[in-house]
């Protein structure tokens, strides 16, 4: 906030006031997602943070994950990079063949990725924030849950997704819009761009079984 004090903030771990709709920007932030990963010791849960701007979406965005110490960041129209390290790109996706997925642990533990077609190898990780960071820097094809999740879950890696060349959207293939009376989404998708055709014959599919 010291950074922009004008603007507003929203996030999980406190109440959400509703000043922000009268707000410019506002401040989207996470400051544990992944809880039960990082409970359970698991190097799956992350920092995220993201300034959203009205009718444009998020500016800048931050994953941070502390156990594994990687840190990823975007800035809209400069691109995304992980820090300290190289410019982060998209994988590149064949149309047609198996896909990387990067999934719900939760969501695969209990078979709903099962028997799916175009779905390869899946793995399921815990923090949707850094399965975004991972797919923006080109370790998987896409991740998506069909469940709910909220703009705090989404916003950082929503900008590090688009800004290294792929897309995202919810799960009905909904460009995602930001500060919002409601933040609950309907269910994520975010994938290079070449994975986007997979993933939208995919969503109807996991809609039906979640």
């Amino acid at each position: 906030t010291e950074l922009l004090p004008s603007a507003g903030w929203l996030s999980e771990e406190t109440v959400d006031n509703r000043e922000r709709d009268t707000k410019r920007h506002v401040w989207i932030v996470d400051p544990i997602d992944g809880t039960r990963s990082l409970l359970n010791n698991q190097p799956e849960y992350a920092i995220s943070v993201a300034l959203a701007e009205r009718g444009v979406g998020p500016v800048v965005g931050v994953v941070h994950n502390p156990s594994t110490g990687e840190a990823f960041a975007a800035c809209r129209g400069g691109g995304a990079w992980q820090v300290g390290g190289g410019v982060l790109r998209c994988a590149t996706h064949i149309n047609g063949t198996p896909m990387h997925l990067l999934v719900s642990r939760t969501e695969l533990e209990k078979g709903m990725w099962n028997d799916l077609p175009s779905a390869g190898e899946t793995r399921g990780v815990s923090s949707l924030a850094y399965k975004l960071a991972l797919v923006a820097r080109g370790d998987a094809d896409a991740t998506m849950t069909p469940w709910q999740r909220h703009e705090w879950d989404a916003a950082a890696g929503d900008l590090l997704v688009t800004e290294a060349g792929g897309r995202m959207a919810d799960a009905t293939g909904t460009p995602i819009a930001y500060n919002r009376v409601n933040p609950k989404l309907d269910g994520v998708i975010g994938c290079s761009a070449e994975a986007w055709h997979d993933m939208m014959a995919l969503a109807p599919e996991l809609r039906r079984r979640r």
